[in-house]
């Protein structure tokens, strides 16, 4: 916790750009109000986020097809019998 002459430091708008995955190098308006800025970032998606995310689901399904796969070789076996 950063703590100045007010009590607990409130983050930049910087900062909470670059928490939600934005670039250092990315320019924010200076012509701005801050708290056009903050309603910005909050607004805004977390692309690192939803890329792991996409990644873990994509995993997920290549491993339940894998898993459909080895039931319907096994009850075809089963059927044989």
């Amino acid at each position: 916790i950063i703590k100045d002459s007010f009590g607990i430091r409130n983050l930049t708008p910087r900062e909470c750009f670059n928490l939600q995955g934005f670039p250092k190098s990315f320019k924010l308006p200076k012509n701005m109000a801050n708290s056009h800025l903050y309603k910005q970032a909050g607004n805004s998606v977390t692309v690192p986020i939803v890329y792991k995310l996409a990644l873990l689901v994509l995993q997920a399904l290549k491993e339940s097809k894998k898993i459909l796969k080895k039931k319907n070789m096994l009850s075809n076996r089963s059927e044989r019998a």
